[in-house]
């Protein structure tokens, strides 16, 4: 939140520490493998940064714009994702019944190619 709220400016070491760990006494290890998560997280390389940017000696800058998204944006996101995912339950069920029928279509299809029933003994049972 320190870095969206610096709306791409540096922030400090100092600062992030201090919003980050208020009551809490703790060493630069703790914000070098908070920032190094937060990476991780964003699959983001420290040499050539896509989201988060070392500064030396300076602090860190977040290299992405950002903006607040209120709740009708992610009621409809919500619902779009809904609509997908059923979309996508439909589709399953749709190619289940279709392979079923298929299998179902070529086992008895088996049984009367097996009883000896082709064309020629069917035409030939037909001529007679």
């Amino acid at each position: 939140m320190c870095l969206i709220k610096a709306e791409s400016g540096v922030v400090s070491r100092d600062e992030l520490m201090e919003s980050v760990w208020t009551d809490v006494i703790v060493n630069d290890d703790a914000l070098t493998l908070a920032i190094s998560r937060l990476r991780r997280a964003f699959s983001d390389n420290p040499r050539k940064p896509e989201y988060i940017e070392t500064i030396p000696t300076r602090g860190y800058r977040l290299l992405v714009s950002t903006k607040a998204v209120g709740k009708e944006e992610l009621k409809d996101q919500a619902n779009g994702l809904r609509r997908y995912r059923i979309g996508m339950v439909v589709l399953a069920l749709l190619l289940v019944v279709i392979t079923s029928l298929f299998v179902i279509v070529r086992t008895e299809y088996e049984k009367v190619s097996e009883a000896g029933f082709t064309n020629e003994n069917v035409s030939g049972a037909a001529a007679e």
